[in-house]
C-alpha cells in the first residue's frame, strides 16, 4: 500500500506528494519513527518541531493515523523502555497531543 506522510501542524501543512510504499501499517509506522529520528536529529532546537506531526493517508487520502513529533531523546527513551513499540495514534482519535 502506498502512504502519504504530510508533514503539519495546527496552521501549516507540508503535503508529500511522493508517498512510500509498505507492507502494512507497522511498517508505515516504522517509517514514520525513522523519519522523526532524521528530522529531530539534525535540528539543532528540536523545540522548533512542538506541535508538528505526521499525518499519515492512504491512497485514498484516508487517514491511517496521526503521529506527534518529540524531541528525539523523548522518543528514543519512550521506544526503548516500550521494547521497539511506540502506540500509534489510530485516525480515530484525531489529535497530536
Amino acid at each position: 500500500m502506498r502512504c502519504y506522510f504530510h508533514l503539519e501542524n495546527d496552521t501549516c501543512r507540508l503535503p508529500d506528494e511522493d508517498g512510500i510504499e509498505v507492507a502494512n501499517l507497522q511498517e508505515a509506522r516504522a517509517q514514520a519513527i525513522q523519519a522523526m529520528l532524521e528530522m529531530l536529529g539534525e535540528e539543532p532546537d528540536a523545540d522548533w518541531w512542538t506541535g508538528w506531526g505526521f499525518r499519515v493517508v492512504d491512497e485514498m487520502g484516508d487517514l491511517l493515523f496521526l503521529f506527534p513529533l518529540v524531541r528525539p531523546e523523548v522518543r528514543r527513551a519512550v521506544i526503548r523502555r516500550q521494547g521497539g513499540t511506540f502506540p500509534l495514534r489510530l485516525a480515530s482519535s484525531n489529535v497530536f497531543h
